[in-house]
């Protein structure tokens, strides 16, 4: 047993910085646990009937989502993991301590909530007389294809429209839990972070771990690409584009791995 302290030790000297964000993640994992029922309480307000949320249950299911997705990246991430799992522990952080925060200030007036609300209750708040559970989930422009109303309708509300359409679709595997839902829109932003940066290998020929942690970290990349809402689904697109782009511009093929 001595012995083993002793590696310990030695290995905590030899490591400061690790050892310093394990007792940050110690520690920040024990403040919220105690305080999450505060933070995480979202007003009545938000919801189109009385809706009882277990906030403890809540912030457990996305955890074990955001394991989840860690487990899947540590046995396909190849020789990239340990570089992919840094990062993911870094949406942890946004996903599950900073947002707190955020959504707590600004917690009567998120669209985040709105989309919650969607996936609880079927109603979503611009769109009072539908029943999303029972609505159709037939993309908007092959509807106002139909109708005649393309230029109009498309530009105001398709968005919103298929943003409650995705946020349906995903918890129906998630169950409708707002940081599970929060989780897999977190990922949506990572992987398109993961292609983007894709694109900056291809272009260069060669990895360049600065542009992945440059992109992955880079602050308002990491917070906006962690919400629930539009912005992870932009990122994501926006990455694909650009991963396509590069295969292209320098490959004259879209087919091929950097």
């Amino acid at each position: 047993m001595t012995d083993r302290v002793r590696v310990l030790i030695r290995w905590m000297a030899d490591h400061p910085g690790q050892v310093v964000l394990f007792l940050a993640a110690a520690l920040s994992s024990v403040w919220v646990a105690l305080n999450v029922s505060v933070l995480g309480e979202i007003p009545p307000g938000h919801f189109s009937k009385d809706v009882r949320r277990e906030i403890e249950l809540d912030y457990a299911v996305g955890l074990l989502w955001w394991l989840v997705i860690a487990v899947g990246l540590w046995l396909l991430g190849g020789g990239d993991r340990n570089h992919l799992l840094v990062a993911w522990s870094a949406k942890f952080f946004i996903v599950f301590v900073a947002m707190l925060f955020y959504e707590y200030k600004y917690r009567y007036n998120l669209d985040a909530f709105g989309y919650l609300d969607a996936a609880l209750t079927g109603r979503y708040h611009m769109y009072s007389d539908v029943n999303w559970f029972q609505e159709s989930w037939v993309p908007t422009l092959t509807k106002t294809i139909e109708t005649g109303d393309v230029s109009d309708k498309l530009v105001k509300t398709a968005g919103t429209e298929n943003m409650v359409r995705i946020v349906l679709i995903i918890s129906q595997i998630t169950g409708p839990y707002y940081h599970a839902l929060k989780v897999v829109y977190a990922f949506l932003g990572f992987v398109g972070a993961c292609f983007a940066y894709r694109a900056v290998v291809v272009i260069m020929g060669r990895p360049f771990l600065p542009a992945f942690y440059g992109l992955m970290l880079y602050p308002s990349i990491l917070f906006w690409s962690s919400i629930l809402g539009k912005d992870p689904v932009f990122l994501l697109f926006i990455g694909l584009y650009a991963y396509g782009g590069a295969l292209w511009l320098v490959r004259s093929s879209l087919i091929g791995r950097a």
